[in-house]
């Protein structure tokens, strides 16, 4: 069971629809796009390559198709998932990127648990990381699969200390810390 998305280092091996992301290192909603054949690929690759160095290749992976999506923060200490909590966003397309391609959010809802499958998967990257700090993962399920599978496709480390929690957003350090 994999959930990361299908990673194209082939780009003449690719299945559509994909995501570009300008390289692996860039962040951000302009640097990602989505291109849903080769003639909308093509330009990205050549664009995307023109900003970057000699080393450097646009990431191409797997879109992830579907109208709900969930990031999820957590705080963790040496890979153990200390406090979690889980916006689910739905989306009007199967496509949202903060900015762009026209669409707004449908609705935004805090759950009351993260979905168990989502953190069995968070948890397999940050223990073998052992990562310790704030992170967040968005995930979508692969609707493709009988099983729904949770597709993490985004991970970004934070830095701060404020994480949105089931009871509102709160200093989590401080009580991590014991501070309060």
């Amino acid at each position: 069971e994999s959930h990361l998305p299908q990673y194209y280092q082939d780009h003449s091996r690719v299945r559509f629809p994909v995501v570009v992301k300008a390289c692996t290192t860039c962040s951000g909603s302009k640097a990602m796009h989505v291109a849903r054949n080769a003639a909308q690929l093509a330009p990205l690759l050549r664009k995307n390559r023109s900003h970057l160095q000699e080393h450097q290749a646009p990431l191409v992976q797997e879109f992830i198709s579907g109208g709900v999506e969930w990031s999820t923060s957590l705080l963790v200490r040496g890979g153990v998932i200390l406090e979690d909590a889980t916006m689910e966003y739905a989306t009007p397309g199967d496509v949202y990127v903060y900015g762009r391609y026209g669409h707004r959010l449908r609705s935004a809802t805090l759950l009351n648990a993260t979905p168990g499958d989502a953190l069995h998967a968070a948890r397999r990257i940050l223990t073998k990381a052992r990562y310790s700090g704030f992170i967040n993962f968005n995930f979508k399920r692969r609707m493709t699969d009988a099983a729904r599978t949770v597709v993490i496709f985004d991970v970004n480390p934070r830095i701060g200390r404020r994480l949105v929690r089931r009871e509102g957003a709160e200093p989590l350090v401080d009580i991590e810390l014991g501070l309060r």
